[in-house]
């Protein structure tokens, strides 16, 4: 073993190995950030989307077209994977799969349990929450992976 650390060709041929091992390893892992970045991005765009669409509902102060959305919205999800919430000015739940719309404006990431799901086994959502007017604030939710 003494003499293959010796040899030259030996020497360059590991050293190559290396670089090479560590190169896959950091461009797998710059890999890996960009894509979790983008499905992000996309998971972003997706709640914003799905909020633009319900509080497009409320054209003409039609808090009962609202409503339906949000409960239309609700009623198409699978086991929690989404969640939407409407709430009035004092915090009273109008519409939604949710107990609790967080009084928040805006992003934020936040577990099940406070929202009113029953237990933490829902793990955590993504929350965009914002006033649709005339003190009504609206959330659309989407389950972190």
């Amino acid at each position: 073993m003494n003499r293959l650390l010796v040899s030259t060709p030996f020497r360059v041929a590991l050293i190559l190995g290396a670089a090479f091992l560590i190169a896959f390893v950091v461009a797998d892992v710059v890999a890996f950030a960009l894509i979790q970045q983008e499905l992000d991005r996309r998971a972003d765009q997706t709640i914003v989307d799905t909020f633009k669409v319900i509080s497009g509902a409320y054209g003409d102060s039609d808090q009962i077209d609202l409503v339906d959305s949000v409960r239309s919205h609700a009623a198409s999800t699978l086991d929690h994977d989404k969640i939407y919430g409407l709430a009035d000015a004092a915090g009273t739940v109008l519409a939604g799969n949710v107990k609790t719309v967080p009084a928040i404006d805006g992003w934020a990431t936040l577990a099940g349990r406070s929202l009113g799901l029953p237990s933490d086994q829902y793990g955590d959502y993504r929350v965009f929450v914002g006033v649709v007017g005339a003190g009504l604030t609206a959330a659309a939710l989407a389950k972190c992976p």
